[in-house]
């Protein structure tokens, strides 16, 4: 049976965790940052390693999960796909879908807190 340490999970979700540096929500899924943060952006916020915990995966292995954040609308429309962006190097570093979300420029959009990644043991 195959085993992986714990650790060795948490240096994967940890990489998102320390480079996580802005999170945009957008119209459309990014494969780069220009989208990411251009793009398809529709609005974003800053974050922090602060805003990721790590903690216990469903149904195994570990998981990362992204605080309750607001964020500011930079254009108007439907937020279909979040990413996650490393600022210092401009790159992307997760990106996943998301219900819906009216977004107005200018405006607040609270967004719940997410698990963003598990990392499952082996099978």
């Amino acid at each position: 049976m195959a085993t992986v340490n714990s650790a060795a999970q948490d240096a994967a979700l940890n990489y998102i965790k320390n480079n996580a540096g802005h999170v945009y929500v957008c119209s459309a899924a990014p494969t780069t940052y220009t989208e990411a943060s251009s793009t398809f952006a529709l609005g974003g916020a800053t974050v922090t390693a602060t805003d990721y915990t790590l903690g216990t995966g469903s149904p195994s292995g570990r998981k990362v999960t992204q605080a309750a954040l607001t964020v500011t609308g930079t254009a108007a429309g439907t937020a279909t796909y979040y990413a996650i962006v490393d600022t210092v190097n401009s790159a992307l570093l997760f990106t996943n879908t998301m219900t819906n979300v009216a977004i107005t420029n200018g405006g607040p959009q609270d967004l719940n807190a997410v698990d963003v990644w598990t990392v499952e043991d082996p099978a």
